[in-house]
């Protein structure tokens, strides 16, 4: 393997971990690595690794929240908790690792699924509705059924076909 930094020599140390949900590897040599002051030890953590190569754009996270700063714009972490705004796209790296807990922790999830809308969220809701009246007529069919009531079977049936066509049309129509 080839060193990651001067892409010249022999990678000798090789790192692999997992920071911010994201596999990190690195592979170095002796000379690279004594350049970036990592000492070659049975005892060093991922956490030194990082910050020994901090200068190479690696994501590095400071011991506090207090000490973070970006690096494209300056912005502190306390200057986005008190305005709640970052300063550039850049933040989001900087900062991705106190944030991500907390959206989270806000919206259930860190993944965008799309705009709602009010009108959306009904539309949704009105889907449920009527998918948990399907599922309720279908168990009533299966007792009909069961019971020989067939007449009555036949009538939820019907009414199971046009909820599936009702169904089908709001979802063509959102």
């Amino acid at each position: 393997m080839i060193c990651d930094v001067c892409h010249k020599n022999e990678a000798i140390i090789h790192f692999k971990g997992i920071f911010n949900n994201q596999t990190m590897k690195m592979d170095l040599c002796e000379e690279c690595a004594i350049k970036k002051g990592v000492d070659i030890k049975p005892e060093f953590t991922m956490g030194e690794f990082i910050s020994t190569l901090s200068d190479l754009g690696s994501p590095s996270v400071p011991k506090d929240k207090k000490s973070a700063a970006c690096s494209s714009c300056g912005t502190t972490y306390a200057e986005f908790k008190q305005t709640g705004r970052f300063g550039c796209s850049n933040c989001y790296t900087t900062f991705g690792y106190y944030i991500t807990p907390l959206l989270e922790k806000i919206h259930g999830s860190t993944k965008y699924s799309g705009k709602r809308t009010l009108a959306n969220v009904r539309v949704q809701d009105d889907q449920d509705l009527l998918r948990q009246k399907l599922s309720e007529y279908k168990r009533v069919l299966d007792e009909m059924l069961k019971k020989e009531n067939y007449e009555e079977a036949a009538n939820l049936r019907d009414q199971i076909k046009e909820l599936k066509k009702k169904i089908k049309n709001d979802i063509k129509n959102t």
